[in-house]
């Protein structure tokens, strides 16, 4: 801390960190509860889709493809956009063990 516009520092030697909280509960793993051919397909059925469960748009053809959505009563529509995940790409794989090719006679 300073007491003189910066000219000199004194240390207040406190720490910032409070007391530790309680373990929280643990939350829902990640999981597209469905799939759409499109958006007005994905609005259409918003009744069947539950409160905070995540839907894709998984239609090559439709310029929507790989957009991902969030129920959310509140959002218009009531979707909401979280991301467009159509470059995603995954973890890289451990390689494969060479196989043995079968005889067949």
């Amino acid at each position: 801390m300073s007491y003189d516009n910066g000219t000199t520092y004194t240390s207040l030697n406190i720490s910032a960190k409070g007391a530790k909280g309680d373990k929280g509960d643990n939350g829902e793993p990640f999981v597209i509860y469905k799939n759409y051919q499109s958006v007005a397909a994905m609005q259409a059925d918003a009744a069947n889709v539950p409160e905070n469960k995540f839907v894709i748009i998984s239609n090559a053809n439709d310029p929507d493809d790989g957009k991902l959505y969030m129920r959310n009563t509140n959002a218009t529509g009531g979707f909401a956009y979280i991301t467009d995940m159509s470059a995603a790409q995954g973890i890289q794989g451990a390689p494969g063990n060479d196989g043995v090719t079968p005889h067949i006679d």
